[in-house]
């Protein structure tokens, strides 16, 4: 057996500063002692620029996703003035609605897509195409304008008033990759087809549909600054054996034919969603009573010169904002399904966000007059609801 002594005397403790050695066992000399140091805080203020640069960078970066916001509900009473013929107030209040589409960074889409629960994220491709953001202003203004126009003509005739006669297919959206493409823009009126003549998005429709694909048509169009061109253009298939243009298009008619003027005020709101709203609002304007029985009632949903209620996106985020302003009750169009990713889909995420507002699907006015007069409103006496 082995014994370990241990020295028990009293051991001195000694503090002192000892040098680094140098591999040869030299003390390492005071300039690179210095360096080292100032290698470690190199390094720390290079990796905090990094970390500073990602934070920065990801409120700048843009990321090819687009977000479905609530936007704002807006009362019509204010934006719609009618001169020259008998007007009249209601107790109650029509809202039009909108959704709220910005481009995303980095940090937006992020948090969007996985923390707010009132928002929807899609692939930009999907919402705007190849559209430039300038591009999507003007061609949502044209909406806008055409949605008014339409608005006021509906209303109009379901009052009884002489129609006003359409005078071309304005432009509103053209679509990548389509024979239009290029060819055509936002604000574009096609007056005619060949020797045929167009007035409405529907004769257009007929006149392109009648051809076949890879047939060359000749169309006449007026831009938007009143001058007057010829196009050639070659169409393409719409998968059923038909021609096919690529454009979506609305119905123009002449303000100065109507028998009094109508003005309705959106500022820089565009696109076609509110034109369901501002028929509903000419309408009780120009009548006695009040068409919402003196709820407040919002709305969304496109409206064509036939009086049907077309679809529109974002329907989700419109109710939330509708719920959140305390609408009664919030008026909007049947969805036709799942083909665009902007309609919502299932219709239970659209229920699931009402709250306690009640939600009343539509597909003609006629529907939304009869929705209102069920509800209290003043049924409109020219109008077989």
């Amino acid at each position: 057996m082995t014994t370990t002594e241990t020295d028990n005397a009293e051991e001195d403790t000694v503090t002192a500063t000892i040098s680094p050695l140098t591999p040869g066992g030299e003390p390492e000399p005071e300039w690179s002692q210095r360096w080292r140091r100032q290698r470690r805080w190199i390094l720390a203020g290079v990796i905090a620029g990094v970390v500073v640069a990602i934070v920065v960078g990801g409120f700048v970066i843009r990321v090819p996703k687009v977000a479905f916001r609530p936007g704002g509900v807006q009362a019509t009473s204010g934006l719609v003035v009618v001169q020259g013929t008998d007007t009249f107030e209601s107790n109650g209040e029509i809202f039009y609605t909108t959704v709220q589409i910005p481009r995303l960074t980095l940090w937006e889409w992020l948090w969007f897509d996985n923390f707010d629960d009132a928002v929807d994220v899609f692939p930009e491709e999907d919402v705007f195409g190849a559209q430039t953001p300038l591009e999507t202003q003007l061609c949502n203004a044209q909406m806008m304008r055409t949605s008014k126009s339409s608005a006021t003509l509906v209303a109009l005739d379901s009052l009884g008033y002489e129609p006003i006669s359409p005078s071309g297919a304005v432009i509103e959206r053209v679509f990548d990759d389509t024979p239009a493409d290029r060819v055509l823009a936002c604000g574009d009126v096609i007056v005619a087809v060949g020797t045929t003549p167009v007035t409405t998005s529907r004769e257009l429709r007929d006149a392109v549909i009648g051809k076949g694909p890879g047939e060359v048509i000749s169309v006449e169009v007026e831009d938007f600054d009143g001058g007057v061109r010829t196009e050639e253009i070659v169409l393409g298939d719409n998968g059923e054996g038909d021609g096919f243009l690529g454009v979506s298009t609305g119905t123009r008619f002449d303000q100065n034919e109507l028998p009094f003027d109508v003005a309705i005020d959106t500022g820089d709101v565009g696109g076609p969603s509110a034109g369901l709203a501002f028929t509903l609002a000419i309408l009780d304007t120009l009548t006695e009573g009040d068409l919402t029985g003196g709820a407040e009632v919002a709305v969304t949903g496109t409206i064509r010169i036939d009086g049907s209620v077309g679809p529109v996106g974002g329907i989700r985020q419109k109710v939330i904002a509708a719920d959140r302003a305390g609408a009664d009750r919030f008026l909007f169009p049947v969805q036709p399904g799942c083909e665009d990713v902007a309609l919502e889909c299932p219709r239970d995420e659209i229920y699931a966000s009402a709250g306690d507002m009640e939600l009343v699907e539509v597909s003609t006015l006629d529907e939304a007059l009869t929705a209102l007069r069920e509800s209290g409103g003043d049924p409109l006496p020219p109008v077989d609801v």
